[in-house]
């Protein structure tokens, strides 16, 4: 996702973990880490709550 001139933000799978990263020209850092549990249980919530809207 472009947040502006070179300053970006992205998702990167890596073994059981999905990393959060923010990259500039000059540097990447590490936003914030899921493991494969987060991922699941974030996913279920969404999917929860599109069913309680119906």
């Amino acid at each position: 996702m472009p947040l502006g001139r070179s300053k970006n933000i992205y998702t990167v799978s890596v073994n059981a973990k999905t990393l959060v990263l923010g990259a500039t020209e000059n540097q990447i850092t590490l936003l914030r880490e899921f493991s494969e549990e987060e991922i699941a249980q974030y996913t279920k919530d969404l999917c929860d709550e599109e069913y309680d809207d119906e």
